[in-house]
């Protein structure tokens, strides 16, 4: 899971409320990390809940209560107004105070990118008109950015040309017998 960019954060810190004051039941929070799982207190539906980056939950009682540690502290809900505090705790910003709108996606590129980038791509190329489909396409590159670039590369080996190369090695340091036979059937070659 990756954290928020330092810019996007300070953006988002800008916004409503910080206060400075630790989250209290009724706040609004924004999931700043997917993965997260946090203890609804609602044992009867299994108490935990799996977040992904831009959700937004309100803060409960129940959920306060239910994140007390053994001497009966509040863990997350303590430190969700606390930059430093959350990354000091877990290497990174998981929860911002108040209701922000963020992309789910973390890293331009990363799989969750893709998969939106391509349904927007779809939903924008699938538009009839080409004058709208022109404006969504430009909305599309706005909200998204270039793609990235990867470069992989394959390479292919010629396993009879190694096999052959050892066995010549073999024979000149005087190796003998069915030294490259053994080797060929072995590669099943």
């Amino acid at each position: 899971m990756s954290d928020l960019l330092d810019d996007e954060f300070d953006d988002l810190a800008a916004a409503e409320p910080p206060t400075g004051r630790p989250a209290q039941p009724g706040d609004t929070i924004t999931v700043a990390a997917s993965g997260v799982t946090i203890n609804t207190g609602q044992f009867s539906m299994g108490g935990g809940v799996v977040l992904t980056r831009g959700d937004h939950f309100i803060l409960t009682s129940a959920m306060v209560e239910a994140s007390r540690d053994r001497n009966g502290e509040p863990t997350w809900p303590s430190i969700i107004h606390d930059e430093q505090a959350q990354r000091q705790k877990w290497g990174q910003v998981r929860f911002v105070l108040g209701r922000h709108e963020i992309e789910p996606w973390a890293t331009p590129g990363d799989s969750l990118w893709e998969l939106h980038h391509r349904r927007a791509m779809d939903a924008a190329r699938s538009i009839v008109d080409a004058d709208a489909r022109a404006e969504a396409l430009a909305k599309v590159r706005d909200r998204f950015g270039q793609k990235p670039v990867s470069t992989s590369y394959t390479v292919y080996r010629d396993h009879r040309a190694e096999v052959a190369t050892a066995d010549a090695a073999a024979l000149r340091q005087g190796l003998r017998g069915n030294y490259g036979v053994h080797r060929e059937a072995r590669h099943g070659q």
